[in-house]
């Protein structure tokens, strides 16, 4: 009895099986679907380039396409099996409204589309150079300082739609700190179009490529004693008083910096100074060393007062 009711329960599987099989090879009714986030292809490019011209922005960039046939042939249905084109040529300076083009597999049948038309906005194509700025990123340890020894450009040329190309000011490159140690190392790094709120500006090229070769370092940093000699700051005529800075802040290699205890700077001639100035410090710096940022301005400031005189009179009462 047992193996007849589970003999029951297997034949019944198979038929179960077989009719499937028969409905889905034999009948295989007709379904639908949408295939969604089909990207479209905005053809003949070159025609609007060739007028001075191109694409500000489209309305869209992907559409969703419903579909019918038989349900072997629509399950199979991928997006890559549908081509959407929009169609650049003849386009005018502004705003265009273009007709959809869309072809699939013949197997299956289109029904409609999320979008028939595509608004395409065209601008004048321009091309300007833009400054390069080379900036650290990252957090540099208070006795360390992230240096640039080379940059691969000052300026670079942007081309694309006018309206973008002017809303950029500047191509921002950053360099990781984290990524640098107390030797040259040569990178690659991107170079970002930004406007005036330092957000990205897409749909520009950039050329010569968008990525630019810089060599950096992290130096330490020492502060040092600095010598500044005065000449000829004797004088009868006026009396001078120079004030200059005890230290200044050096940076460069361990190595370098081991044996630098103090900076002399070039020698100042109070000659011929007869008015309060300033005078900016030269300081003489062993090679591999170089000044750190954190340093202020250097400068001996020079105060001359006049010699204060006094006459006397004296009488003969003897």
């Amino acid at each position: 009895m047992l193996k007849s009711k589970k003999f029951n329960i297997i034949l019944a599987l198979i038929v179960a099986i077989v009719l499937w099989a028969y409905v889905l090879g034999e009948i295989n009714p007709t379904s639908s679907t949408v295939i969604r986030n089909v990207p479209i292809n905005f053809t003949n490019q070159e025609a609007l380039e060739a007028e001075g011209l191109t694409v500000l922005s489209t309305s869209a960039e992907t559409v969703n396409i419903t579909i019918s046939g038989q349900r072997t042939a629509i399950t199979r249905a991928e997006a890559g099996d549908f081509t959407a084109t929009v169609d650049l040529e003849a386009l005018h300076n502004g705003e265009n409204t273009v007709r959809l083009s869309v072809t699939g597999p013949r197997n299956v049948e289109i029904e409609r589309t999320s979008i028939e038309k595509v608004t395409v906005v065209v601008d004048n194509m321009v091309s300007e150079e833009k400054t390069v700025e080379t900036s650290f990123s990252g957090e540099v340890a208070s006795d360390k300082e992230a240096v640039i020894l080379e940059a691969g450009k000052e300026s670079a040329n942007v081309t694309g739609p006018e309206t973008k190309v002017n809303s950029i000011v500047k191509l921002a490159a950053y360099i990781n700190a984290a990524d640098l140690d107390n030797q040259p190392k040569d990178m690659s790094i991107e170079l970002i179009p930004l406007d005036e709120n330092n957000t990205r500006v897409e749909g520009v090229t950039i050329e010569g490529g968008s990525q630019m070769q810089v060599t950096a370092v992290l130096y330490s940093k020492k502060t040092v004693q600095l010598n500044v000699p005065l000449v000829n700051q004797d004088s009868e005529e006026v009396d001078i008083e120079v004030e200059t800075p005890n230290t200044v802040v050096i940076m460069g290699t361990d190595e370098d910096l081991a044996d630098v205890n103090s900076i002399t700077c070039s020698s100042i001639d109070l000659q011929g100074i007869t008015e309060s100035t300033a005078i900016a410090l030269q300081p003489i710096l062993p090679e591999g060393i170089q000044l750190s940022d954190d340093n202020q301005e250097l400068t001996a400031n020079i105060t001359v007062r006049a010699m204060a005189t006094r006459t006397f009179n004296f009488t003969n009462n003897f």
